[in-house]
């Protein structure tokens, strides 16, 4: 049964601490840059996408796909980020620079929920 502190009889503090242990890549730094806007606010086609995301180890993922229903788009990733490696690299000293991805692509209309996927 799912309940809001628990998923499968698990509380969510376990099941955190049970995913981390495995996720050996370590935690994921990300800022969305496009499109801009509320959690849920009207975009127009093309949708363009954009942003960076990095572990906490300054290392940037090789692939980044967006998850719109049941289509897996494969955006463009390792994009060369000077500005974020300047304005980070005191807090992450091994930042990678190639930490940029974006891509555009067109959505139906309705209601869509996106999903990131770095990997």
């Amino acid at each position: 049964m799912l309940t809001r502190n628990k998923v499968l009889g698990l509380p969510f503090r376990a099941l955190r601490r049970w995913w981390l242990r495995l996720n050996h890549r370590g935690k994921l730094r990300w800022h969305l840059e496009a499109p801009l806007g509320k959690a849920i606010s009207p975009i127009s086609n093309p949708v363009r996408i954009a942003g960076w995301v990095f572990n906490d180890k300054g290392i940037s993922p090789d692939k980044v796909f967006v998850k719109v229903g049941d289509r897996t788009i494969q955006l463009h990733a390792q994009i060369n980020r000077k500005d974020v490696q300047t304005n980070l690299s005191a807090s992450y000293p091994d930042l990678d620079l190639k930490t940029g991805f974006e891509g555009t692509f067109r959505l139906g209309k309705g209601i869509k929920l996106l999903h990131l996927i770095a990997q």
